[in-house]
C-alpha cells in the first residue's frame, strides 16, 4: 500500500492572486448598484406623506377662513396694493 501525505498545503496570503479573489465574487448585474424601483417609490412616498402632516400642522395654526396663496398671485396682490395706497396717498396729500 502506497502512503497518503495527510498534509494540506495553504497559500500564503501574499501569493494570493488578485484575479482568484475576483472570482470568488458574484457576477454584477446589469442593474449592479442601482436603486430599486420599490425603494425609489418608497422613499417618494415617505416624503409625500412627511409634506402632508407639515401642511395639516400649519393649517390648524392658519385662522380660520384663510387660505395660502401661490407665490405668484400673493406677489402680485401685494403690489396692486401698493399702487392702490400710493394713487390714494396722492389724492389725499
Amino acid at each position: 500500500m502506497a502512503e497518503v501525505d495527510n498534509q494540506i498545503t495553504v497559500p500564503d496570503k501574499e501569493n494570493v492572486n488578485i484575479n482568484s479573489k475576483k472570482q470568488l465574487l458574484p457576477p454584477k448585474t446589469p442593474n449592479y448598484g442601482k436603486t430599486p424601483k420599490y425603494l425609489t417609490k418608497y422613499k417618494e412616498e415617505a416624503k409625500a406623506a412627511v409634506q402632508a402632516k407639515e401642511e395639516m400642522k400649519a393649517a390648524k395654526l392658519r385662522p380660520a377662513g384663510t387660505k395660502v396663496l401661490p407665490e405668484e398671485e400673493r406677489i402680485a396682490t401685494l403690489e396692486n396694493l401698493e399702487k392702490n395706497k400710493k394713487e390714494i396717498s396722492k389724492i389725499l396729500m
